[in-house]
């Protein structure tokens, strides 16, 4: 399980075992049985050595109904390690299944199943990314909307680099939709999280699409050279003229402004943009 190497072991052995995806088709099994033959390794893999499902159909040219027969064992196998993981066992196995039921009901032509699957299993599994993009290519807006702010939620104190991913596909939406404010809102929110030179890039590109950039920039050089949000209520319920909407997600500020311990004023990236 453990190599002194940056995975040429494992690159090894893995091609030693690309033999297994040339002789299952060839071996004894029934096409169905051949699949769940290397499905039930599949889920132990840990380390990703065998030879994917796809690698076996360029050998084997598997029908839509032997991929049909083996979803219907999967479905079942899969009820078992719900309950499993819903007592805190078996949840890596748990995602490896749900990955290859969707490329099973891909193959046999059972695409309407991925949608209901992955939302049944998504706040056990935490896969947000992965759902919300599927939801996008199906044009559902609303409902990627809906579980992107979900899994920011979730994920913005213990993962904090996929909660940033969830929060700019909702910038990508916004785009796409053409509200332009809201964009720019996302940009500032990267701005104060992370400020630098190519943020404050971004800001600036943004904030002129939505024809408001001297405020935002005002704002966003006040925060550099004190620390002030000039997109926050104050705690007195003070308004600012701050021109731009509230994102659909955000940290909170004191996370943003503890980060890095920052101390102001910032005078590298006020050099920068100088």
């Amino acid at each position: 399980e453990q190599a002194e190497d940056e995975g040429e072991t494992a690159g090894n052995i893995g091609d030693c075992l690309e033999i297994v995806g040339l002789a299952l088709p060839r071996s004894s099994l029934a096409p169905p049985a051949q699949l769940l033959w290397l499905i039930d390794r599949l889920v132990g893999d840990e380390f990703s050595l065998l030879p994917t499902l796809a690698r076996l159909q360029e050998h084997g040219g598997y029908q839509a109904e032997h991929w049909l027969a083996v979803a219907t064992l999967l479905e079942d196998r899969l009820d078992i390690l719900d309950r499993a993981a819903a007592k805190g066992q078996e949840s890596v196995r748990l995602g490896r299944l749900v990955d290859i039921l969707v490329f099973v009901y891909k193959q046999g032509g059972q695409a309407d199943k991925i949608l209901p699957l992955m939302e049944r299993e998504v706040e056990r599994l935490g896969n947000y990314r992965q759902l919300v993009e599927l939801l996008v290519r199906s044009g559902r807006f609303d409902q990627a909307r809906y579980w992107c702010k979900q899994g920011f939620a979730r994920h913005m104190d213990d993962a904090p680099g996929t909660a940033a991913a969830l929060q700019q596909q909702l910038c990508q939406m916004a785009e796409h939709e053409g509200r332009i404010d809201l964009v720019a809102a996302y940009k500032a929110q990267d701005f104060f999280y992370r400020p630098g030179i190519d943020a404050f890039k971004e800001l600036k590109k943004a904030g002129e699409k939505a024809g408001c950039w001297a405020t935002i920039r005002a704002g966003a050089l006040t925060h550099l050279e004190t620390g002030q949000r000039l997109d926050i209520v104050s705690k007195k319920g003070e308004k600012s003229d701050w021109p731009l909407p509230p994102p659909e997600a955000a940290f909170p500020p004191e996370r943003q402004q503890n980060r890095w311990r920052r101390s102001y004023p910032q005078y590298e990236v006020l050099i920068d943009i100088a």
